[in-house]
């Protein structure tokens, strides 16, 4: 038996994020009037299960599948407490950006033909197929990136991924609070019956559940309910930059993670109905998580600007390049 703590240090930022989540999410909900099925209270059996097998493992001495165990169930925490959140912003009722989003788009792209690049390209059986395989590989992805980390004793750089995940995603919610969007699909007024072979319809539910939480007198979040209503900036797009920052270390994986990552990327657009600002936002947003994420770390520390030793035991560089080891 060992005298690991029941929470790894390193993870502790992420438990904060959570509880402050949920410290906003009950009293704003009730003045917005958004409340939440209590079927939801059945997740706590599994999360709780999780993090108490977590625990045991860590006072048995097996760190690695404590910390991916650990890892991935409070990833998945706070991937639904952050969905809640973006469900709460949505009752602000900011103006939509679609039209600012367009112009840019000519702006930056000129002679970019959304509706028509986009249906030409759902014409493309292959492609379209890899597209939306690239699209849905996310949650996947974090799950083996997690578990190769962990297996690989880089135990540290799993909770920095998790952490600049959380960042990347707190800066995504607070942009899409002032800017929130219905998607190039809304927006275009392209129905899914001329894009049929796109295989994930939230380009289309998203502006529906968008204008329900904007509307509507009071809400009831149900189960079938939760999915990603940000359109700007893209955070599959912002996934697919941490991922590929995340994987670097692994040199026989990173070869896997660029070219599967750049096709979430390109996937957005038409599998996500992304406008080409998101996806240029996305990486802008990611690459501020990682930084924050670094600064945060050198800070806690005490270190910052010097090289640093690693949970792991590893040396860290000086703050530099996005995609430089961390452990």
């Amino acid at each position: 038996m060992t005298h690991a703590p029941a929470i790894e240090p390193a993870g502790r930022p992420l438990y904060a994020v959570i509880a402050a989540i949920w410290v906003i999410l009950p009293t704003a909900g009730y003045a917005s009037r958004l409340t939440i099925d209590p079927d939801f209270l059945v997740l706590l059996i599994p999360v709780g299960f999780l993090i108490a097998a977590s625990i045991l493992l860590k006072r048995r001495g097996l760190l690695a599948l404590a910390t991916a165990i650990e890892c991935a169930t409070v990833l998945a925490v706070a991937a639904f407490s952050f969905v809640l959140l973006s469900f709460l912003l949505s009752r602000l009722g900011a103006p939509y950006a679609d039209p600012l989003l367009d112009a840019a788009e000519h702006v930056l792209f000129p002679g970019f033909d959304w509706p028509g690049a986009v249906e030409a390209f759902c014409r493309l059986a292959l492609p379209l197929r890899i597209a939306n395989f690239a699209y849905d590989s996310l949650w996947w992805q974090m799950i083996l990136l997690i578990g190769l980390l962990c297996a690989t004793g880089r135990r540290a750089r799993c909770w920095d991924f998790a952490l600049a995940w959380a960042v990347t995603l707190s800066a995504t919610l607070a942009v899409f609070a002032i800017a929130p969007a219905i998607g190039a699909y809304g927006f275009h007024h392209i129905p899914h019956a001329m894009v049929g072979g796109v295989a994930n319809q939230v380009g289309w539910r998203q502006p529906v559940m968008l204008e329900h939480l904007r509307h509507a007198a009071s809400v009831m979040i149900r189960p079938q309910d939760m999915l990603g209503i940000v359109e700007f900036p893209s955070f599959h797009t912002a996934s697919a930059v941490l991922l590929v920052w995340g994987f670097w270390t692994v040199w026989p994986a990173r070869f896997v993670a660029i070219p599967l990552n750049l096709g979430v990327m390109f996937a957005s657009v038409p599998i996500g109905g992304h406008y080409l600002p998101d996806i240029l936002s996305g990486i802008v947003v990611a690459m501020l998580g990682i930084a924050a994420m670094r600064v945060w770390r050198r800070l806690q520390s005490g270190h910052f600007g010097q090289e640093r030793a690693t949970s792991d035991g590893a040396v860290e560089a000086p703050l530099g390049a996005a995609f430089q080891p961390i452990s």
